[in-house]
């Protein structure tokens, strides 16, 4: 076999999926593998229909998926591709509540929170990449010129980190120090990720995440039966991100300390008893 034969893709794309691929945009009909004879060995492909006809086109030649729009509750609802073993399963998704509790619903646009545990090494790449955002967002108002800055280092050798930050005083004067520390932080965000991608749980974490089922023991024991270093709880709520460190011997609590009134837990709990004798004793005068 040569080597555009050799399938080295960690995910491998189900049938109906939107993809976007070297020679265009298309969607997935059906998934090919063997063929031909020993001296012309064809290997795995996807048949996929173009904008301009059929395309036979191998995992290699594949960028990356396409955000499939389709909201007709007609025809099943949501379409969701779940991970399982490195393929992506194309499932229909209910929308409807009513119907049976086999039927998997997914988080939508109108949740206000979002969970997922994940690893030591999605939380550190969701760290660096929080903090990359809030530079960006920050300076939004001079971005053009700094993403043009930062391919300037990147290209030009001559470059060095000193000159960058002499660039960075010429574009602003404000909170020149996070834009100095832009090209740094930006290589931390790449070896972040492709550890990340080494690491190779993030699609099934996410999987659950996705999942509305609404029990947080539930999604935590999911996690730990996909990776045991699931220990990072990381809850997205209004626009803000939230991390907190629960390792397998630390209880999940799923509802806050002292939630309960302080006079039902004085009459509920059997270890506090009243002392009496320790008070003062009240005399009564007689008012004459």
């Amino acid at each position: 076999q040569t080597r555009p034969d050799r399938n080295t893709c960690l995910v491998k794309f189900a049938p109906g999926q939107k993809i976007r691929t070297a020679y265009g945009d298309g969607m997935i009909v059906s998934i090919m593998e063997g063929g031909g004879n020993a001296s012309n060995y064809i290997g795995f492909r996807y048949k996929i229909k173009m904008a301009y006809g059929i395309a036979f086109i191998r995992p290699n030649a594949i960028v990356h998926l396409l955000p499939n729009n389709s909201t007709n509750t007609n025809e099943g609802g949501l379409n969701y591709a779940r991970n399982r073993n490195g393929l992506m399963e194309f499932v229909e998704l209910s929308t409807n509540h009513n119907k049976s509790s086999n039927s998997v619903t997914l988080l939508g646009k109108n949740n206000c929170c979002q969970v997922l545990f994940g690893t030591e090494k999605i939380y550190i790449f969701l760290r660096l990449y929080c903090l990359l955002v809030m530079i960006f967002n920050q300076h939004k108002h001079v971005l053009p010129k700094i993403t043009k800055a930062i391919q300037e280092y990147i290209q030009n050798e001559k470059v060095d980190s000193k000159t960058f930050e002499t660039i960075c005083r010429s574009i602003t004067q404000s909170k020149v120090h996070q834009l100095a520390a832009l090209p740094r932080l930006l290589e931390k965000c790449t070896d972040a990720w492709v550890k990340v991608a080494k690491e190779d749980v993030l699609l099934n974490l996410y999987d659950f995440s996705q999942i509305q089922h609404m029990d947080l023991l539930l999604l935590r024991r999911q996690s730990f039966s996909v990776s045991g270093d699931a220990t990072f709880r990381i809850h997205h709520h209004a626009g803000q991100m939230f991390f907190s460190y629960l390792p397998p011997e630390v209880d999940l609590l799923t509802s806050p300390r002292g939630s309960m009134s302080s006079s039902s837990t004085h009459h509920n709990n059997p270890n506090i008893e009243e002392d009496t004798q320790q008070q003062p004793h009240t005399k009564r005068i007689k008012v004459k």
